[in-house]
């Protein structure tokens, strides 16, 4: 079988003894020819065949045939020599077989997205993303009590400290050292770093001086007594998916980050008018995470687009596995509302539409 038809088909002909049985004059073992498209450099071998003892066995789409019977018309000229036997290659089933061919079968690849059409689409995740989850519009809108908001700092807390673990998964699973080299800021800036006379605190420890902010203890929060089970499950989650997982999926999961600045921004600007009583000047972990999150976001997006591209399937795969971590985020704010929250059960989710209705304070 012949896939697309080249100008050089003589020469193929010449140097593949297969391809001259010999069974007759000017014969050729080609028993069916597949045309991906119409393009001149995919097409004009066909004439080179023209001299064929039986007509040839063409399968293609019908646009395909539309284009090489008026714009470019080699089957009319084909039917003054050998004749074209032609057969529709139809793209809305589950593929074709060509009976010449046996044991192969065909089916539709679709292109990858561009760069800048896969980019669009991990961005438009957003929808999913947690700002958006009952518990956090909440926080947003200033109606959380004293206890409910330190049930929150003190729950996530499990969140922020298995951050470095997961990176140092990632960073385990890698073999490329250009990765290794910008991923492992990820962890010095949550566990913090005292090198060569520099020293940060870190993330994580900025997050305890926020448990303090909400009126917590420092062992309120690291002793992880009011961790509840459903938010360790989630978190757990993705750190064994980022063990156990190829590092680049790993990386693409990363790309939540991409919504993060935002989520900061509005704790920045809402907090002291929503929360008075939260001590404002203890806040630092938001404003860290705003320029960290946007510079880890420059190096999982770059390496996302480039390395998860070559396919539509991967980059397909990518999106799966960046709802994946939205999920893993949607779950840990259910468990924390769950712990925090009275709900009511009053009706069918139908009828109420988002669980968030049916919280009362």
């Amino acid at each position: 079988m012949l896939i697309n038809a080249s100008p050089d088909i003589l020469q193929q002909v010449r140097g593949f003894d297969a391809l001259q049985p010999a069974r007759s004059l000017r014969d050729t073992a080609i028993r069916a020819i597949f045309l991906m498209d119409a393009q001149i450099d995919h097409t004009t071998g066909l004439l080179m065949l023209r001299e064929n003892r039986n007509a040839l066995q063409v399968w293609c789409h019908g646009l395909v045939r539309n284009d090489l019977t008026s714009g470019n018309p080699l089957f009319h000229v084909l039917e003054h020599y050998c004749g074209i036997d032609w057969h529709e290659v139809s793209l809305q089933d589950k593929g074709f077989r060509i009976p010449d061919a046996p044991g192969l079968h065909f089916v539709e690849m679709p292109l990858p997205w561009s760069e800048a059409e896969f980019e669009t689409k991990l961005r438009g995740k957003s929808t999913s993303y947690h700002i958006h989850h009952p518990f956090h519009v909440m926080m947003a809108e200033g109606k959380l009590t004293p206890d409910q908001l330190r049930g929150w700092v003190a729950n996530r807390f499990y969140y922020q400290i298995s951050i470095p673990i997961k990176d140092a998964a990632i960073l385990s699973n890698c073999n490329d050292r250009e990765i290794r080299r910008e991923w492992i800021l990820r962890i010095l800036d949550h566990d913090g770093f005292n090198l060569a006379g520099l020293h940060d605190a870190g993330c994580n420890e900025a997050w305890i001086r926020l448990g303090q902010a909400v009126g917590l203890s420092r062992d309120d929060v690291t002793s992880l007594r009011f961790l509840v089970p459903a938010a360790r499950f989630a978190v757990d989650a993705y750190v064994n998916f980022a063990r156990r997982q190829p590092w680049q999926e790993a990386v693409a999961s990363s790309l939540t980050e991409l919504f993060a600045p935002h989520i900061h921004q509005q704790r920045i600007d809402t907090w002291p008018t929503q929360y008075p009583w939260v001590e404002i000047e203890r806040l630092n972990y938001f404003k860290q995470r705003l320029t960290q999150a946007r510079r880890d976001v420059d190096h999982g997006l770059r390496f996302t687009l480039s390395h998860l591209s070559q396919t539509r399937a991967l980059q397909e795969h990518a999106l799966e596995i960046l709802q994946f971590k939205l999920d893993v985020l949607w779950a840990l704010a259910d468990a924390i509302m769950l712990s925090q929250c009275e709900i009511v059960i009053v009706g069918s989710k139908q009828a109420q539409g988002e669980l968030g209705a049916c919280l009362e304070q």
